[in-house]
């Protein structure tokens, strides 16, 4: 087996955090999704978390269309995975993304693993790790692990997202 542990990121791969934040703030997303677009807004990074830190906004953040799809795909994959996602320290991230995972994949609610730091230091050889951001995907590698990019989309971009879950599934296949 190729891959002894597999680690799927939430924000951006399952969960449409853009979406959720967008919304909280107040502003329009486009159409084609640059990464950290909506981060990008704000000269003052404390007030864009400060709307962005209940137990609620992380607890109901929208599920991407195709999440279930490639969970189910991993799941079936025979591979251990863990849902590696990082959170601010003093916010309800922690709680809230614990309870998205339960309300999205209960029988897999175990399975969560919550960062402050960076996601690397969980990387070796033999895990892989599907996140949207490059400087995970960077930091994952450089440590020794093997990565696959998945690029945020929109949650209509459908087409997009069963090509990478092809691409997921032939790399773990």
């Amino acid at each position: 087996m190729k891959y002894s542990q597999i680690f799927l990121d939430l924000d951006g791969v399952l969960a449409d955090f853009t979406k959720a934040a967008a919304k909280i703030h107040k502003i329009e997303l486009p159409s084609e999704m640059e990464e950290d677009f909506l981060y990008s807004k704000f000269a003052k990074k404390g007030h864009f978390w400060s709307k962005c830190n209940s137990h609620e906004f992380w607890a109901n953040i929208p599920r991407y269309p195709w999440a279930k799809d490639l969970v189910r795909l991993v799941d079936r994959s025979g591979i251990n995975f863990t849902f590696l996602t990082k959170a601010p320290m003093g916010t309800g991230a922690w709680s809230g993304k614990a309870r998205w995972i339960e309300s999205n994949f209960g029988a897999h609610q175990n399975k969560l693993w919550v960062v402050r730091g960076d996601k690397s230091i969980m990387a070796q050889k033999g895990y892989l790790l599907i996140d949207d951001k490059t400087s995970s995907i960077e930091g994952w590698r450089e440590r020794g692990g093997d990565a696959f990019q998945w690029k945020e989309l929109s949650a209509d971009n459908t087409e997009q997202a069963k090509y990478y879950l092809e691409q997921v599934r032939r790399l773990i296949s």
